[in-house]
């Protein structure tokens, strides 16, 4: 399933294909959204969920039953969460105070879209797997050292996947551009280079209802 980054660099494509200023196509956690007809849309992709260009029409493309959509939307619905692409360290410690009352597993917060938009089981997956914090753990048992870690471990899985990303598609021409686009995520899963998601010595454990990852 794409997460914040994937969705974030499918908004910087489009935007190097179309000629867009940032505040015509942008991404917030796991969502897209563009200018169309002069209308704001917002696109999800669910698991299988994608985008077309032709000429200079964006389509979303339902795979499967499981392909997210798309939907006219005002600028007041636009989320109030805080995307992960765009957290910084007073963002995390607000964040952090709210967490840290909660009795509920730290994996299970990480995966709700309402505080921090855009983390899925991969990103929580490594980024606690960096921290070295059990999925399982309880919000409110996590220590202030173990908090900062997972800061630490959350801007760098975010920074280093980010970056993957912009290498992969810095000097791409147009067309290849929209070859990216059409393939998308399908190949980007090769170039973000996760370790414990998926990774060798880890082993599946229940968190908020969904298998993670996690370093054995």
């Amino acid at each position: 399933m794409p997460e914040f980054a994937e969705v974030w660099i499918l908004g910087e494509a489009l935007r190097r294909v179309l000629s867009l200023s940032t505040s015509e196509v942008f991404s917030h956690g796991k969502m897209l959204f563009l200018h169309k007809e002069g209308k704001l849309v917002q696109l999800t992709f669910g698991l299988h969920g994608g985008v077309t260009l032709e000429g200079d029409e964006v389509t979303h493309v339902k795979r499967t039953a499981i392909s997210g959509g798309w939907k006219k939307v005002c600028e007041s619905d636009l989320p109030t969460s805080t995307c992960v692409m765009k957290l910084d360290a007073d963002g995390w410690n607000e964040i952090k105070k709210k967490w840290s009352k909660k009795r509920k597993q730290i994996g299970a917060l990480l995966l709700e879209q309402d505080s921090l938009a855009g983390i899925g089981l991969a990103y929580a997956s490594e980024s606690l797997g960096k921290a070295d914090i059990h999925p399982t753990r309880h919000a409110n048992s996590l220590t202030d050292v173990e908090w900062k870690v997972l800061e630490s471990a959350l801007f760098s899985v975010r920074e280093d996947v980010s970056s993957r990303y912009e290498e992969h598609i810095r000097g791409m021409d147009e067309r290849e551009l929209r070859v990216f686009v059409h393939d998308w995520f399908e190949n980007l899963y090769k170039v973000r280079c996760l370790e414990v998601y998926k990774g060798k010595n880890t082993i599946r454990v229940l968190s908020g209802g969904r298998q993670y990852y996690v370093k054995q």
